[in-house]
């Protein structure tokens, strides 16, 4: 019985909240088939994600720099968008983490076409084994609302989504890579299609052996060496099926599965080799219906995730022994259900739910350890005249300290002439305690309360496309996030174990200009992306913030240009980072 309470006192909280945002929202609803488009397609295909993002600073990648990495990983795709520490572990296929606006890799929530696909164990994601190709968008919304986005918000939301192109109805396309150190890549991509039904493929298969040489500074004379058992492969593959039915129906289907072997080299300094690897799978599947009935749209989706992760290390003098052989095994089922209702030119309003059935099988837990989540939320957006306010609220249900309601609010208006636009929002959020964090042993801390807190960000953006010869766009943006109850892994007396540490703030600015100059039949395209991020520390939330966080550059900078001739495109970056600090105590 004592097992069992847990369980039911979920049930009873998301009845409980369930009906009071049902008494918030208007039941009424309109069947009638005369749609009205004022507030723009997307609040008929897109998800609550990207339709309340008016307010927000979100990026949508440009097509013309995914293909330029598109046999790269998502790591290398996103060092050029300013503002975003991809923390690299080594060589190619190594892996990486992703830090925005000074967060941690464990606050940027991924999505892919709608399911979280984040670590259970960890709740960071390995941009490396995400291949930049697979997608047909990427894009970013930065210190997204947790009320709109869930757990894990801080740093932001990053969306890579498959979609149908109903004009192309065959293409078969094959990109190739090759470069120093045995690298090589080779990415085919097929896709069929009628007015009705699109088969969407694409195959990547990427070896490295990563033999540089490089100068060992941590050996006496810092020789020049060559890098050992560093090689990598990897394969993967990503296919949709995109149905559209009478009625306004559609139902989508995607598939993704990925191999990947990369052998780990030993530390830099070290005199022994070493024949240490690891191996990572995944399965990734979704199943999602929507369809338009009159003022109404409705979204429900499936999805499923599987991972397993083993990591070797084998004896120099008998390779068939294995010193290390430690697995995980993850899985996640989620569910997810949307209704949008168009109450006329200025408002509607959104209502939905989910859940999510993480389950981990990890040597070092010492047992299966399952977990069952819920949410729902509610949202509305109001346009008047110029301005568009979105507001949203959502209620997190878990076995493990649960947060209380999220609330968000944004403001945004632009100008007659659509040049202009000035936005503003304010939300609070939450990230639950990864399963590492909480069942590690030795190490792990059940007793663990879930990070919280609240960000802010205000931004102007103005757009020119009649500036002669071509068009120029500027963004700044000011941003303020606050994290309480920080979590971070300490050392203690024989390991590391994490504690929630305080407070934890970062503020910031950011600059995105970017310009299209016409001449002579060609396109010259000068960008700049600047960032300042001030992020620090307090043991707690009365005390003063200590000195700025490791690892984060208070200034960062991309410049470059394209030039594009017909199909012929060229183009150079430089990516400038300010110095870091890699020891707690700022040496």
């Amino acid at each position: 019985m004592v097992r069992n309470k847990p369980e039911r006192t979920l049930r009873y909280q998301v009845i409980k909240y369930g009906l009071l945002l049902l008494l918030l929202c208007p039941l009424k609803a309109g069947y009638t088939q005369v749609v009205d488009f004022t507030l723009g397609e997307i609040q008929v295909r897109g998800s609550t994600l990207d339709y309340y993002d008016e307010d927000t600073r979100r990026e949508v990648l440009d097509s013309l720099i995914r293909e330029r990495f598109a046999s790269a990983d998502l790591g290398e795709l996103l060092r050029y968008q300013g503002g975003i520490i991809v923390s690299s572990y080594g060589s190619r296929g190594s892996l990486a983490g992703i830090r925005i606006r000074g967060t941690a890799d464990n606050h940027t929530s991924v999505l892919w076409n709608g399911i979280p696909v984040n670590s259970i164990t960890t709740s960071t994601i390995d941009a490396s084994l995400i291949p930049a190709g697979f997608m047909e968008s990427v894009s970013l919304t930065r210190g997204a609302s947790g009320a709109l986005a869930g757990k894990s918000s801080f740093g932001g939301v990053l969306y890579l989504e498959n979609k149908p192109d109903w004009d192309q109805k065959l293409s078969v396309s094959l990109a190739s890579e090759a470069g120093s150190f045995g690298y090589r890549s080779l990415m085919p991509g097929l896709v069929l299609s009628n007015n009705n039904i699109q088969y969407r493929a694409n195959f990547q298969v990427i070896k490295s052996d990563n033999d540089f040489p490089y100068k060992d500074y941590y050996k006496e004379g810092s020789p020049m060496v060559s890098q050992k058992n560093d090689s990598l492969f990897q394969r993967g593959l990503v296919q949709n099926l995109f149905l559209k039915f009478r009625g306004n129906t559609s139902l989508d289907i995607g598939l993704w599965l990925l191999d990947k072997n990369k052998d780990i080299p030993p530390v830099m300094g070290s005199y022994q080799s070493n024949l240490a690897g690891q191996s990572d799978k995944s399965l990734k599947t979704y199943l999602r219906f929507s369809k338009l009935a009159g003022k109404n749209r409705i979204l429900m989706q499936l999805g499923y995730i599987s991972d397993s992760l083993a990591y070797t290390l084998q004896d120099l003098e008998n390779p068939s022994n294995y010193l290390i052989h430690s697995t995980f095994k993850t899985s996640a089922f989620y569910t997810r259900a949307e209704w949008r209702w168009f109450a006329g030119k200025r408002l509607s309003i959104d209502i939905g739910g989910l859940s999510e059935h993480p389950r981990a099988e990890v040597d070092s837990y010492g047992s299966v350890k399952k977990e069952n989540r819920a949410g729902i939320f509610t949202a509305a957006k109001y346009r008047y005249g110029r301005w568009i306010a979105n507001a949203g609220i959502r209620k997190e249900f878990n076995q493990y300290n649960p947060p209380g309601p999220l609330f968000s609010f944004g403001l945004s208006r632009k100008s007659e002439d659509r040049k202009h636009m000035l936005r503003a929002n304010i939300s609070n959020k939450f990230r639950i305690p990864s399963f590492n964090e909480r069942y590690w042993q030795p190490g792990g801390n059940p007793g663990l309360l879930p990070e919280s807190g609240w960000g802010a960000e205000a931004g102007w953006r103005w757009e020119s496309e009649n500036l002669t010869p071509g068009k120029l766009r500027i963004e700044p943006v000011v941003f303020y996030q606050r994290i309480n109850n920080w979590i971070q892994w300490v050392p203690g007396e024989g390991y590391w174990s994490p504690k929630n540490q305080g407070l934890m703030v970062s503020r910031g600015a950011e600059l995105n200009a970017d310009a299209r100059i016409e001449f002579a039949g060609k396109n010259l395209i000068p960008i700049i992306k600047y960032s300042f991020t001030d992020a620090r520390q307090a043991e707690s939330k009365s005390s003063e913030l200590s000195q700025g966080l490791m690892y984060v550059p208070k200034h960062q900078a991309v410049i470059g240009f394209c030039l594009e001739a017909g199909d012929f495109s060229a183009g150079l970056d430089y990516i400038f980072l300010s110095s870091r600090s890699t020891t707690t105590d700022h040496n």
